[in-house]
């Protein structure tokens, strides 16, 4: 039986399209397939919410790196109030910003259980990344990251762990994190 194709074409960031083509690169197969097997993947869990009662199309979640964009609508952002982890986060949020501000961070992405379910208020800790600004200072032996890192811990009042934007090269690991990172500063818009 001859297969038929459909061409489907939609519109996204270059930073989504270049980590699209990264993990089809690092995976040895092409976009398309990429993205069938995304769909897939989302096709199961909205069948897995049909099943719990739920109508098909209901959101699994909101899309992370923009969740708090004032182009999203509010019905489409994650609720702080059932995410503990996100709701301290943010209830510290502005001192977090100006922090940023200080150090010369670009942006700031919270990730991890804080923006899960799985967050535990009494043994949890705080996963963030961190973009610098193109004329922070850098200090010798990653002293800017250390320092953010030990403030951020003060505020919050528990463990953080802090990384660099960029770093992680297996594509796995990558698109897991950026697949639900949340914006919490962010110095360019």
């Amino acid at each position: 039986m001859a297969r038929t194709a459909h061409v489907v074409a939609f519109s996204t960031t270059p930073e989504m399209a270049e980590s699209i083509d990264r993990l089809a690169s690092g995976l040895g197969i092409s976009r398309s397939e990429v993205l069938r097997s995304a769909f897939k993947c989302y096709a199961a869990e909205q069948q897995a919410a049909g099943a719990q009662g739920l109508p098909f199309g209901t959101e699994i979640a909101a899309e992370p790196a923009t969740a708090y964009s004032s182009k999203i609508a509010p019905a489409h952002r994650p609720m702080a109030g059932t995410l503990p982890g996100l709701a301290h986060v943010l209830a510290h949020r502005a001192a977090i910003r100006e922090l940023c501000r200080e150090l010369m961070v670009r942006r700031l992405w919270l990730f991890g259980s804080a923006v899960r379910d799985d967050f535990d208020p009494q043994h949890s800790d705080f996963d963030f990344q961190v973009e610098w600004e193109p004329g922070a200072s850098m200090k010798p032996w990653a002293g800017e990251l250390f320092e953010l890192q030990q403030r951020l811990a003060v505020l919050l009042g528990r463990r953080v762990d802090l990384g660099q934007e960029g770093i992680i090269e297996n594509p796995y690991a990558r698109a897991a994190i950026e697949g639900e990172r949340l914006v919490i500063h962010d110095a360019t818009g």
